[in-house]
């Protein structure tokens, strides 16, 4: 039988691996689904529309599935997501095949119910081990990312061009293609790594081997629904992720118009590329930096660092200074994003953590959403100086929850 240890590292070998394949299918995706809404639908209006599309079925699915993960366990919940990842390609592929845009949507919804469930990987590395390392072990699964981030979209191309080639496919196929493959081939690396892995047991014992600090302290809830939403410290960490995760969507959603329309356009990849460097290759030295200085330290941290990003960005046009800034953006939506979500599972029990963090996701999903769309319309009815001004009023409401939880829980439970 297999030590704690031995589990613990085989598990979070395989989260990160998944989250790499699984993220590169779902980049290759995202940097062609808004050309082929337009070409399906003739109309760039409809160019948004897809990726509204994957974060109501990531934030659909994120929820259900915390609800579920207690009942069928962590690994059968990660193992549904793939599935649904793979179904959302196929079905993707054929609304191109029969040029129905309908069902093109209907397989974006698909795509990010599966999106959303695989998402969860990261508080399946947090729990399993102790409160000391949960943030090494969040960034090293958020790192996984890093390699989708950058061969993603460089699969985009060849993809088309190889069912084109090969099967006699339409060039738009490949990329839905290619992520249906790779989804597959990352529920495979969840079926046989994560197949005996006891993710409950590894939980509580992880749980107990360390005395919570004040600030991890959680009383024994007894409420329906979501406890995330009852406890301040957990709710104060739901509110973090989801404000950092708009502000971020706003700053990103239309740097590339913001660009093309003072004529940078040709620099908006270069731009992109070092605010994905941002959020994920550095994240293993923001998960040490997480557990040696605190959570809510880093926070602030991320927090600032954020809206430098927002006040930065606007301030000038030429292309390393909107480099430099949305890289700002990137790291300080990573030093939250971790610490958040460390936050909410070291707050909770295992009880109450499933539901919560897929009551957290489903709300950072449609913040995400919710910042993307409001983006578009900051832009063309002002300026990007209010995309700006509007993100640093967000980044800013955390600190009200934050400051609001630091009254003492007196009631304890040990997880």
């Amino acid at each position: 039988m297999q030590s704690d240890q031995t589990a613990i590292r085989r598990a979070g070998t395989a989260l990160a691996l998944s989250q790499s394949v699984s993220s590169m299918g779902f980049l290759s995706l995202s940097t062609l689904n808004a050309i082929i809404a337009s070409r399906l639908s003739g109309t760039d209006r409809m160019g948004g529309v897809p990726q509204a599309l994957i974060l109501l079925g990531a934030a659909i699915s994120s929820y259900v599935s915390g609800r579920l993960i207690g009942r069928i366990g962590r690994c059968n919940a990660l193992l549904i997501g793939s599935a649904f990842a793979m179904i959302g390609g196929l079905v993707s592929a054929g609304g191109v095949l029969l040029s129905a845009l309908s069902v093109f949507f209907c397989g974006m919804v698909l795509l990010g119910m599966g999106r959303g469930a695989l998402d969860q990987g990261r508080y399946a590395a947090a729990e399993i081990n102790p409160p000391n390392r949960r943030a090494s072990a969040v960034s090293r699964v958020v790192w996984g990312g890093t390699v989708g981030a950058v061969i993603g979209p460089v699969l985009a191309g060849p993809s088309g061009r190889f069912v084109n080639q090969y099967f006699g496919l339409m060039p738009d196929a490949g990329a839905p293609l290619m992520t249906a493959f790779l989804a597959a081939i990352a529920g495979i690396i969840i079926a046989i790594l994560l197949n005996d892995v006891d993710f409950k047991g590894l939980a509580q014992r992880a749980g107990a081997t360390l005395q919570r600090t004040d600030e991890d302290k959680a009383s024994a809830l007894n409420v329906k629904g979501a406890p995330v939403l009852h406890h301040p410290v957990a709710r104060a960490a739901m509110v973090t992720l989801a404000c950092a995760q708009a502000a971020m969507a706003l700053m990103m959603a239309v740097i590339g118009l913001h660009m093309k329309n003072h004529g940078h356009e040709a620099d908006v990849g270069i731009v992109i590329t070092a605010h994905v460097l941002g959020m994920f290759a550095l994240s293993p030295v923001v998960g040490r930096l997480v557990d040696k200085f605190g959570r809510r330290t880093m926070i602030y941290v991320g927090l600032a660092t954020l809206a430098l990003g927002c006040i930065f960005t606007p301030l000038f046009l030429n292309t390393p200074w909107i480099m430099w800034s949305e890289f700002l953006v990137g790291l300080g939506w990573s030093m939250c994003y971790v610490s958040g979500s460390t936050m909410l599972t070291n707050v909770l029990t295992p009880a109450e953590r499933a539901k919560s963090q897929g009551a957290s996701d489903l709300f950072v999903n449609l913040a995400s959403g919710v910042g993307s769309l409001s983006s578009g319309l900051l832009l063309a009815s002002f300026d990007f100086i209010w995309v700006g001004a509007v993100g640093i009023c967000i980044v800013s409401l955390p600190l009200f929850a934050l400051w609001n939880s630091r009254t003492p829980v007196v009631k304890t439970v040990s997880a």
